[in-house]
This record gives structure tokens, C-alpha cells and sequence, in this order.
């Protein structure tokens, strides 16, 4: 998700109708600059070289967002595809979430992540969680250094997400601890971006990729 100021200039994107190595190119109405919609870069026209500011978002299952969001308002679009639900990941290891900088990006399969839904990790040299909600196949990362605490966490054997230092019980979809000693305190989300595994690796041909194989040393 990108924000659709540039500049102070509001602008209206739309599909363009085009792929730019099999993945879609957007189109603004206001300078019909061309844009990548994975790099959120403007590839052709007035704006080319601009970078749209990436948003920290969700991608999710109604029933998941309407138990953590029940005020939550939507909007309705017209069907122009066919329907994106579950089936679409029948196959997970075509899909991951990824983190990119203009310097260097990294990825997490989602058929990985099936393995271990909880990964302590780290991003920037910044320690990060990447949390896959296996149900809807909805993934987020935060930041996990709460109050100048770097935290580990776990699925305890009731398979909830617990952090290690004082066993407080966590939403990792939004970042939200639920019960115990830090309930009410919220991690900061990165902005990951959930993608084709074939479309990163064109995208970032040096990205590098977390495996379970290749667990990440933490710091305990």
C-alpha cells in the first residue's frame, strides 16, 4: 500500500493494462506516469524516478480484521478479477513478504513460515518478528524492541504467541499484546509487502531469504 500524495499533489492511480516483468504497472491520471507496483517507483513519464511513500498494511481475511478491528468501516468495488481467497495459496512456496531499502531487501516464504508462523529475526540490523496467520495466510512484521527491551517471542503449548521475557500474550497481526504484564502495548509495523516469489526475485535478484534451515541468531 503506497500513499497517493506526491509532492502535496493528490494523485488517482488506475491499471494501466501493461506488465513490466509479468507484474502490473499502475497509471496516474494527473501526469500519466507510469508506475511499478511493486517497487512504488515511477518507471516512464513526468514523475519517472519518483518513490511513492509505502504505507505499513494488512493483507487479510474479513472474518480475521472485523475480530481485531469489530468498528472497522469497507469499501465495496466492483469485481474486476477473479476472487482472491485461500485457494490462491495452495502452492505457498509461490508466495512470500518481503522488506526492501534503496540498499538491500530481504524475504520469507510463505511456505516457511508455515513451519515456524513466529520468526524472530532481524531487519537493518534492527531486531524485527515476522508473524504468518496460517488460517488466512495474512502476514505482518514489526519492530519487537518495546521500551528499550529487545524481545523474543514463541507459540507456547496452548498455541498462543507469548513474548519470552514476561509471558504476555500476543496479537502479532496487529502488534497488540492482549494479557499479562505489557497488555495495551503495541509493536511499530514495518512496511512489508506480500508478493509473487517469482516476481521478488525479479524484482530484487539479491534479496536475501530467511529459511527454517537457517534459523537467525537472537540475542537472548
Amino acid at each position: 500500500m503506497y500513499a497517493a500524495t506526491v509532492d502535496g499533489q493528490r494523485l488517482d492511480f488506475t491499471v494501466s493494462g501493461m506488465l513490466w516483468k509479468r507484474s502490473l504497472v499502475m497509471r496516474d491520471e494527473e501526469t500519466e506516469t507510469l508506475w511499478s507496483h511493486i517497487l512504488g517507483k515511477g518507471m516512464r513519464g513526468k514523475l519517472q524516478g519518483t518513490e511513492l511513500n509505502v504505507l505499513p498494511s494488512l493483507m487479510t481475511d474479513w472474518r480475521s480484521w472485523k475480530t481485531a478491528h469489530p468498528k472497522t468501516t469497507a469499501i465495496l468495488l466492483n469485481r474486476t478479477a477473479r476472487g482472491f481467497n485461500q485457494d490462491m495459496y495452495r502452492s505457498p512456496e509461490n508466495f512470500l513478504v518481503g522488506l526492501r531499502n534503496s540498499k538491500k531487501s530481504k524475504a520469507w516464504r510463505f511456505d516457511h513460515l508455515q513451519k515456524q508462523p513466529v520468526v524472530n529475526d532481524f531487519w537493518n540490523e534492527k531486531p524485527v518478528v515476522i508473524n504468518l496467520l496460517v488460517e488466512s495466510f495474512s502476514s505482518a512484521i514489526f519492530f519487537r524492541t518495546l521500551d528499550g527491551q529487545d524481545l523474543l517471542f514463541e507459540i507456547d503449548d496452548q498455541q498462543q504467541i507469548i513474548d519470552r521475557q514476561t509471558q504476555s500474550k500476543w496479537n502479532l497481526q496487529v502488534g497488540l499484546c492482549t494479557e499479562g504484564k505489557l497488555k495495551g502495548k503495541r509493536l511499530r509495523q514495518l512496511s512489508s509487502i506480500p508478493s509473487f516469489t517469482t516476481a521478488w526475485a525479479k524484482y530484487y535478484p539479491a534479496s536475501q531469504y530467511w529459511s527454517p534451515s537457517k534459523k537467525t541468531r537472537v540475542r537472548q
